[in-house]
């Protein structure tokens, strides 16, 4: 980190830090040559255009190593990518509730990328950076690549998520604001059921409302506006059918109130539905097929016809697919249809449209319950999300979306007829079968789809009726070890084909650092004997070490296997490590890969991991 008060010279490629010098070199003979001189840079690069000799060099004004700095202990060790940041100016914003404190003013803001932290520093009159300190220590930050101010004083911070070149979902931006005076309460509820039959026994709970000030809290439950309760625990039975929606309301005594509100829905309740697999929940192999039965009860509906049931099955290729829930989804979160509302929910189509009340528009369960019967509904209704229209609810004229693509208003409109049952159209497997699974391609990622759905019949009232979907994903027993979805000390690395030392193929890689670890989600190991690691070893980079797979948690779950990998002249470059499976899951339990480097430094890297495949063979190696 520097900052330039004048033309000059900054070090970089001759030098790093407070003018570490680095050394020439033959790139042709591979030979290292004298160390270049700050105080005379000489660039004698064949690229070089312009001067042969360059001003004295510029040491940086904050530089830091892997390891803990000497000069600045307090950035602490680890990865490093600098980066800066904006100069707040207080008397920039005196028209603000919510600028940073008068403490702020003329400090420099920069951050790390790889160490999520960000450091408030004192300047001298020259700009120069005298002291700094963590800025919100205890914020965790997901790699924050851009920061600014807003015209209200307000930091704005965009953060790349966990994930190196990858479509992250947990990049966000975030604002900071600062509330000067009292803070308000945070209304937290817990509602143990938020739908079913008469009489419902509604039991909901406020203990997670937070107040950052300390005040003590008055806690009101309302039904539809109608006070029912106070305290902390609510415990109250509905016997009259109907929507309704339930608030609970913190009052700190100091002018502040915090709100939560909850949809519910009472008379008819959500249908069960269950489907059963012959084997493993988790992976599909080539070759197989899949044998599956769908039960489903309804407490209202009584015996269910099997006819009634839709089953479907999907296959999608690629890895950044959208992460479909899986168990009991209610109102059509299937494969396509969590997609659509999706698109719905960021659209400008809930400006209005409500899912059940009327706005200036029609609800989405009207419009359903109008078009689910027309053979030609999700091109009729994705037509209108795109053209626009008017006339047929009324004299409002519905707002085009000409930019919108064909395929995303589809799915919106697929979204908005599930919320009136399935369509009497769609085709549907039998409630019982065996399917050949034969759509993959080797070589190619992709998740197989089982869905199977239930729509009620309703029970009056102007209730809606209600889709219950249960959702199975089958994905290749072979997982991409950079595609985590979660993790600690691990990174995703992408290797181009010229950087590759084992061979003419780009490639991506997780990177393991010891006491690390990387979850891919929930898997069922039932019938799983070995679990193949593909890694690599490089001298110099990596030191090799012990892999755990624990299930439940990464450090306190239930080790179900374990190998070790030394380095060495043998391991050097590409390894398969084979891990006996030694104890089953309980059904899909979150699998964590934790990694334990030979080399037990801070930042020691145990190896560059490419895949993870999980064998009904038991291997050893």
């Amino acid at each position: 980190m520097n900052v330039a008060r004048e033309a000059g010279f900054f070090g970089w490629s001759l030098f790093i830090g407070d003018n570490k010098p680095y050394h020439a070199r033959n790139f042709a003979d591979q030979t290292k040559g004298d160390a270049f001189d700050p105080a005379k840079p000489i660039n004698d690069s064949k690229y070089n255009t312009g001067a042969r000799e360059l001003p004295p060099a510029q040491p940086a004004m904050i530089y830091y190593p892997y390891a803990e700095s000497p000069e600045f202990p307090q950035i602490g060790t680890g990865g490093r990518n600098a980066m800066a940041g904006p100069v707040f100016y207080h008397d920039d914003y005196n028209d603000s509730e919510h600028k940073l404190p008068a403490y702020y003013d003329g400090k420099f803001f920069f951050y790390d990328w790889m160490r999520d932290q960000i450091m408030a520093a004192d300047l001298d009159e020259t700009g120069y950076v005298t002291d700094f300190e963590r800025f919100l220590p205890t914020t965790e930050l997901l790699h924050p690549m851009d920061m600014m101010f807003s015209q209200n004083g307000e930091l704005f911070i965009l953060e790349y998520g966990r994930k190196w070149f990858a479509r992250n979902n947990d990049a966000r931006l975030i604002r900071i604001r600062y509330n000067s005076g009292n803070r308000a309460p945070v209304a937290k509820m817990e509602v143990a059921e938020t739908i079913g039959g008469t009489p419902f026994q509604l039991t909901a709970d406020a203990s997670g409302s937070i107040d950052y000030d300390g005040d003590e809290l008055d806690v009101t439950w309302l039904l539809n506006d109608q006070e029912i309760g106070k305290g902390m625990k609510l415990d109250k039975k509905i016997t009259t059918n109907g929507a309704y929606t339930l608030a609970v309301v913190t009052d700190d005594g100091q002018g502040h109130a915090g709100r939560r509100e909850i949809p519910l829905i009472v008379g008819n309740s959500v249908p069960e539905v269950t489907i059963e697999l012959d084997g493993n929940r988790s992976f599909f192999y080539p070759g197989k097929s899949l044998t599956y039965n769908v039960k489903v009860t309804d407490v209202e509906d009584g015996d269910v016809d099997p006819k009634a049931i839709t089953v479907s099955l999907d296959y999608l290729e690629g890895e950044d697919l959208v992460q479909i829930e899986q168990g009991h989804q209610v109102a059509g979160k299937g494969t396509a249809f969590s997609v659509g509302k999706s698109l719905v929910a960021g659209s400008d189509c809930k400006s209005c449209h409500l899912e059940n009340e009327k706005n200036i528009g029609p609800s989405y369960q009207r419009v359903a319950d109008k078009y689910r019967d027309r053979g030609d509904a999700v091109a009729y209704l994705s037509g209108k999300i795109i053209a626009g229209g008017g006339g047929v609810w009324g004299e409002r004229v519905m707002a085009a979306h000409p930019d919108l693509e064909r395929r995303d208003a589809n799915q919106m409109a697929e979204y908005i007829l599930s919320l009136a049952g399935p369509s009497p159209y769609a085709e549907s497997r039998p409630a019982r079968g065996t399917i050949k699974l034969d759509q993959h391609k080797a070589g190619t990622p992709g998740r197989y789809y089982l869905r199977a759905s239930y729509t009620d019949k309703g029970s009056g009232d102007g209730l809606p009726r209600l889709t219950t979907t249960q959702v199975v994903v089958l994905c290749s027993p072979k997982l991409a070890a950079d595609k985590f979805t979660s993790g600690k000390k691990v990174m995703a690395h992408h290797i181009t084909a010229e950087d590759n030392p084992l061979g003419d193929d780009a490639f991506d890689v997780l990177v393991a650092t010891g006491g690390g670890w990387a979850s891919y989600g929930d898997f069922d190991l039932a019938g799983i004997k070995t679990i193949k690691v593909e890694i690599a070893l490089a001298p110099g980079i990596t030191s090799g070490g012990t892999i755990d797979v624990m299930a439940g948690h990464p450090t306190t779950g239930r080790k179900v296997a374990t190998a070790g990998i030394k380095q060495g002249i043998s391991t050097y470059g590409m390894n398969e490590l084979y891990m006996k499976v030694t104890e089953s899951t309980i059904g899909a339990e979150p699998l964590f890969f934790r990694f334990k480097a030979a080399d037990g430094g801070a930042e020691a890297v145990l190896g560059a991991v490419l895949s993870f495949e999980f064998m009904r063979e038991e291997l050893t190696k």
